[in-house]
């Protein structure tokens, strides 16, 4: 979204497949959409004044520049994790604490280094 208050801002273009992946990476996937026209987030009506601010079957035009900063777990930022992840950490730590699991052998700190 632009709240910039001409058709200078964001820029748009036709896009011929909705399924087409446009971009992809192990962090990130882009594909088409709708473009918002209006400089007011969530207008209905766009800056021409007339016809929907949204355009089915758009896709962006431009550069994206993205990072990935990855987050060492700990007991602290444990919520801060996906559910999947929070599951698997807490039937790890299960398992270290039963004498007869192999995990049983590995002290907290090598377990946190793990995860």
């Amino acid at each position: 979204h632009s709240s910039a208050p001409n058709d200078l801002s964001i820029v748009y273009d036709n896009s011929y497949s909705m399924r087409a992946t446009r971009y992809s990476d192990c962090f990130l996937s882009i594909h088409s959409g709708a473009a918002h026209l209006s400089p007011d987030p969530f207008a209905s009506e766009n800056i021409w004044g007339w016809g929907s601010a949204w355009r089915e079957y758009r896709e962006f035009v431009g550069a994206l520049d993205f990072g990935a900063v990855y987050q060492l777990w700990s007991p602290e930022l444990h919520t801060r994790f996906g559910g999947n992840f929070q599951d698997v950490t807490n039937t790890i730590l299960a398992c270290q604490r039963r004498p007869e699991s192999p995990f049983s052998m590995l002290p907290d700190e090598c377990i946190y280094y793990i995860l």
